[in-house]
């Protein structure tokens, strides 16, 4: 996890065309799940409750993991930018676990305040679903999978978009 001094990139969710990681150094951890980061580029808008991807180097992998901006410092800058990690961290390097189509199956999935979407993949750690919503990458989304008269329910993280026609939109997402 990050640690005092080690380097995290951030990603806003509104880069998701041309992604950029920016660098930033953890100035203070306070655990597994919250620290300070103190960006390079002190150019880059941050607010309270943005969600990013935070990427970081843990066990010798390079993983992301979704957080959200707590809070923004007051008077002095170099206590850094509030941090809370808002679910796991997954790999950022290559596919991990196989995909399963579902396409042919006809399965549905809630996904945001959308009913029914179609559900074209699922692995062991995420689906892909068709949905008319807009939602960008690191975003944190409620959402819903049933099979054999149980719910699956939770919070999942964008990876991927893919616009498709008619308006519709392929999201990969991490659970």
């Amino acid at each position: 996890m990050p640690h005092n001094g080690s380097t995290v990139y951030i990603r806003f969710p509104s880069q998701a065309k041309h992604p950029v990681l920016h660098p930033a150094t953890v100035v203070q951890a306070e655990s597994t799940s919250s620290f300070a980061l103190q960006p390079q580029d002190d150019t880059l808008a941050f607010e309270v409750g943005l969600e990013v991807l935070i990427y970081f180097e843990f066990g010798g992998k390079f993983v992301q993991q979704p957080a959200r901006i707590e809070a923004l410092p007051e008077d002095d800058p170099e206590a850094g930018i509030a941090v809370l990690t808002i679910g796991d961290w997954v790999s950022a390097e290559n596919r991990q676990t196989y995909r399963i189509c579902t396409v042919m199956a006809d399965l549905t999935a809630a996904f945001g305040d959308e009913k029914d979407c179609p559900l074209t993949d699922i692995s062991v750690t995420g689906f892909a679903v068709i949905a008319s919503g807009k939602y960008q990458i690191g975003q944190i989304v409620d959402s819903e999978l049933s099979h054999s008269d149980k719910k699956y329910s939770g919070k999942v993280s964008v990876q991927s978009t893919c616009a498709l026609h008619g308006g519709k939109t392929r999201y990969g997402v991490n659970c």
